[in-house]
């Protein structure tokens, strides 16, 4: 990972092919997903880490 580095951690994920990670984590990378994970290892340090604890997020919409 590279560049400017964001990770929602936490909350349930719908992948867009009809499946729901509970407890998932997205990697955002330069303004584009670049990875969707039930266990996130590996990142860099200077990351943004952002909790979306109870909350859903969907392929272009976050709802808390």
């Amino acid at each position: 990972m590279t560049g400017n580095t964001t990770i929602f951690s936490g909350g349930n994920v719908f992948t867009g092919d009809g499946h729901v990670l509970e407890n998932a984590s997205v990697v955002i990378e330069d303004e584009r997903i670049v990875k969707v994970s039930k266990s996130l290892r590996n990142f860099p340090r200077s990351a943004k880490k952002i909790s979306f604890n109870s909350c859903t997020l969907m392929p272009g919409l976050i709802d808390c």
